[in-house]
């Protein structure tokens, strides 16, 4: 009789453990501050005032540089030379021949014709101003399309930089003095006809020096 309450006492005391373990693990565990996901972080982001998100890479690769400046065209004395029609009969011209073909008065030339680009600066060199040629000069973009006119309009006297001047028009000389050909001058000072044109610097000036004459027979 004397064991009996010192065995319900331990049962008491055991069944107190048992129960203080079961709440003890069944409560919630203590928690830190959760990692948001990135799309969350993303959200808050965009929601938060004031907050503008850091610059992000793109899949295309890095962005393409900006183009190149073309070369530098610098102004220079640029040899020009009067062309005509490849089978025209006629050998040179002179100042004399340009102005009346400017003015109407020419019994063999119907007008001028040069590049657009480069006429304020031509005009200027062989003294042509005023109106009064207007209506019988012919201007147009480049030299190849001089050099297509020419074919068809054979009473045109064109004015090219001389290192435009192509096999489908004949240089004429100028005065006593040629550009091209067997008899050629030496130098650009020698040919005396020049014009402020622009000028690549990455070119050089033509050299009537530096051209050679190809002659055939047949």
């Amino acid at each position: 009789m004397k064991r009996l309450p010192l065995v319900a006492a331990i049962a008491v005391l055991a069944a107190a453990v048992g129960v203080s373990a079961f709440v003890w693990r069944a409560g919630p565990a203590p928690t830190a501050s959760p990692t948001p996901s990135p799309i969350a972080r993303a959200s808050a982001i965009a929601s938060s005032p004031g907050a503008s998100p850091s610059p992000t890479a793109t899949s295309g690769g890095p962005a393409p540089s900006a183009s190149l400046p073309p070369v530098d065209s610098p102004l220079a004395d640029v040899p020009i030379v009067p062309v005509a029609q490849y089978r025209t009969t006629v050998e040179r011209v002179g100042r004399a021949e340009v102005r009346a073909a400017w003015e109407g008065t020419s019994p063999t030339w119907a007008g001028l014709e040069m590049v657009e680009s480069e006429s304020t600066a031509i005009l200027a060199t062989l003294g042509l101003e005023g109106p009064g040629g207007i209506d019988r000069l012919f201007l147009v973009p480049d030299a190849a399309t001089v050099m297509s006119d020419l074919a068809t309009n054979r009473k045109r006297l064109a004015i090219l930089r001389a290192d435009a001047v192509g096999p489908g028009v004949r240089a004429l000389g100028w005065g006593d003095r040629d550009l091209f050909g067997v008899d050629a001058v030496a130098s650009i000072a020698d040919w005396g006809l020049t014009a402020r044109l622009p000028q690549r610097s990455d070119t050089p000036v033509f050299d009537p020096a530096a051209s050679w004459t190809l002659v055939a027979g047949g």
